[in-house]
This record gives C-alpha cells, sequence and structure tokens, in this order.
C-alpha cells in the first residue's frame, strides 16, 4: 500500500488540454445522475511518507436531505426533517441545520456534488494526469484560499468519472480518504434515514460549557517556548519595556484564525512601536516547515512559538482562535475564544486600554 503513495503526485504531469473546471463538471454531473449514494471512504495521513489510516466512514445518502453516514467516532442522520451529528464514543449528539437545498456528505469532498450547491463552490484550477494508490487518474486541484499554502485535490477514474479519493496537501502533511464501493443506483426507504438517540445520549445543546478559560484580573502563566529556528521565547523577554502582549492560540488548519491573521497582523504592525507584542502559539502539531511556507505565503511576520501543547493546556484553550491580552505586570485583561469583526474590536479596545492607540 506504502507503495503507490510515491505515485501520488511524482508521477503526475499536467496536460495543457485538461480544463479543470470541464474535469469538475463532468464528474458534479455524473454523481448528480444518481438515484441514491452509497459509498466507504477510508481515511488517511501521510506524514514523512509514512501513511497511517485512520476513520472509515460508510455513508448512505438520497436527494433531498435524507443521509445516514456512521464511523467509529462520529455517525451523522438526516431523515429531512430533523439532521443529527452523535458521538458514539461520548454518547452526545447536536442538532444541526438542514439546508433546504440539499444534503450534506461528511468527508465527501468529490461527492459533494450531490450537495446543495450553497455547501460547497470548488475553484479548480489545475488538472492533471496521474496514478492515484496503482490507478490511473485525473487530478484537479486548488488552492485553498482560507488556509494558504494547502492544496485540495480530487482524484477521478477516467473511465467511470466517479471519484478515486481526495487530499488536502501541506508542505510536509496530507490528509485524504479513497473511496470504496461507490453504488449510484441503490435507493432506501424514508424510514431508513429516521434516527433516534439513545436512551443514555446527551443533547449537547442542554449540557451547560463551562469553561476552562483563565479568567481576567489574573496572573498570565509566564511560559517559555521555541520559535521557528528553534530558539528560545519567553513571556516575560516579549513582556519586557512593552505596554501589553497578545497571546493568541491557533493551528494551521483553523480558518477562522485565517480569517483573523490579517486584522492582527494590521494590529501588530500599527501599534508595535507603541509598545504592543503578539505572539502566535501554535497547538504544537504544526511542523516549522508548514509554518515557514505558511508564513512566507502570507507574509505575516508576527513572532510564531511552535511548541504550544504545555500553553493550551495552562490557558485553559479547547477552541481556536483564542486571544489573551496581558499587560505589563502579567494580569490578563482581555480573554475570548473565536473570531468575529465584534470579538476583535474588543480586543483592540482592550490593548487601548493599556495606552496603545492602536487603529
Amino acid at each position: 500500500m506504502l507503495a503507490t503513495l510515491s505515485l501520488l503526485i511524482s508521477f503526475s504531469q499536467t496536460v495543457p488540454d485538461l480544463d479543470p473546471s470541464a474535469m469538475w463538471n463532468k464528474l458534479a454531473n455524473r454523481v448528480k445522475l444518481a438515484k441514491g449514494l452509497t459509498y466507504e471512504v477510508q481515511e488517511y495521513v501521510v506524514n514523512s511518507d509514512v501513511e497511517k489510516l485512520e476513520g472509515k466512514i460508510k455513508v448512505r445518502a438520497m436527494r433531498p436531505n435524507l443521509i445516514r453516514a456512521e464511523s467509529d467516532a462520529n455517525c451523522w442522520y438526516s431523515d429531512g426533517k430533523e439532521f443529527r451529528e452523535f458521538s458514539p464514543q461520548h454518547k452526545q449528539y447536536i442538532n444541526r441545520p438542514i439546508d433546504p437545498t440539499g444534503i450534506w456528505l461528511p468527508s465527501g469532498s468529490g461527492l459533494l456534488s450531490f450537495c446543495a450547491p450553497s455547501i460547497f463552490k470548488p475553484n479548480y484550477s489545475r488538472a492533471s494526469n496521474t496514478q492515484y494508490r496503482g490507478a490511473k487518474a485525473i487530478c484537479i486541484e486548488h488552492d485553498e484560499p482560507e488556509v494558504p499554502g494547502l492544496v485540495a485535490k480530487i482524484f477521478i477514474n477516467p473511465s467511470t468519472w466517479l471519484p478515486l479519493g481526495w487530499e488536502q496537501v501541506t508542505a510536509d502533511r496530507v490528509q485524504g480518504g479513497y473511496y470504496t464501493s461507490i453504488n449510484t443506483e441503490t435507493t432506501y426507504p424514508p424510514e431508513f434515514f429516521r434516527w433516534t438517540p439513545p436512551s443514555d445520549a446527551v443533547d449537547i445543546a442542554k449540557v451547560k460549557r463551562v469553561s476552562k478559560l483563565l479568567p481576567t484580573n489574573t496572573a498570565a502563566p509566564m511560559l517559555t517556548f521555541k520559535d521557528l529556528a528553534g530558539k528560545t521565547v519567553s513571556m516575560k523577554s516579549l513582556l519586557k519595556g512593552k505596554k501589553g502582549l497578545i497571546l493568541n492560540f491557533w493551528y494551521y488548519g483553523c480558518g477562522w484564525c485565517q480569517k483573523e491573521f490579517p486584522h492582527l497582523q494590521e494590529l501588530y504592525t500599527n501599534a508595535r512601536k507603541q509598545g504592543l507584542e503578539v505572539l502566535l502559539v501554535n497547538r504544537g502539531d504544526d511542523s516549522a516547515k508548514v509554518v515557514n511556507k505558511f508564513l512566507k505565503t502570507t507574509k505575516f511576520t508576527m513572532p510564531v512559538a511552535l511548541t504550544g501543547k504545555e500553553a493550551v493546556k495552562k490557558y485553559g484553550v479547547v477552541a481556536f482562535p483564542t486571544n489573551y491580552v496581558i499587560n505589563p505586570e502579567g494580569k490578563i485583561v482581555y480573554v475570548a475564544e473565536g473570531y468575529g469583526e465584534n470579538l476583535f474590536a474588543d480586543m483592540v479596545a482592550a490593548v487601548r486600554k493599556l495606552g496603545i492607540m492602536a487603529k
């Protein structure tokens, strides 16, 4: 199996007459003819040419809004009226909104043409003849705008015009899934998609969430990190002679982190000379190679700490991005998780209260 991995890119050769948009449309039109959709997708991760198999999801779906997708870790059920995501391991479920114009297929990638157009709007810019796991394939790919440096790929069977697999490729990591047992003719009765939560399952919406974030007016743990060059970076040294420090927790694949970064960079550029410091604390699972390529692509100049696993625990971070603003005395004056215009404006207001006239 591993021997086929080298075929993913090394045998790929761009062919000028392959129109990526036309390839996608042909795939989409083929899938749109499906009466129903049955398939399995085996997910995998490749690090340093070593493949590790992850979850396998079995999917059964029909239009409109009928889905039954199940794996050991997560399950998704929609009977057209209710859509629920269920975790068998944690015995928890959550209700999701249903798109009135189509359905959502988890980890479907190449089969998302079965979904509503509002869910997936690809913009493939390149196409090539290649091989995928030992089979002839056409590869269409595009650069993900929300995650700079990430390339999304779909591998298509040129005989059936059904997908063989999908991949998301970074500088040193591949995450993907390959399809087996794709069937576009099988249909199911409506009751097949009805699902009732087990009696011992808990509705997440009814569980009161207790934040683990450190509260304001408490001392911030003064930690040390390793930067991209392997040098030690300490929060104490960053705060020395400064009016404030923004501690931003992030990871490479976080779309909301990516949306926030340009605004954070602008704030850093405008307010650094006034005494503001920023440290991007990676949660600890992105390599220096990936982060360096990301910074080179985006031209962000904010300092980055790679070794953030300890900090994530000590600062109670469970969602990304999470921002802390720390004053010169080492006390937390602002904390919030998530990204939004209002949240960012609140953080800028907290920075201004430290005497930094940020825009």
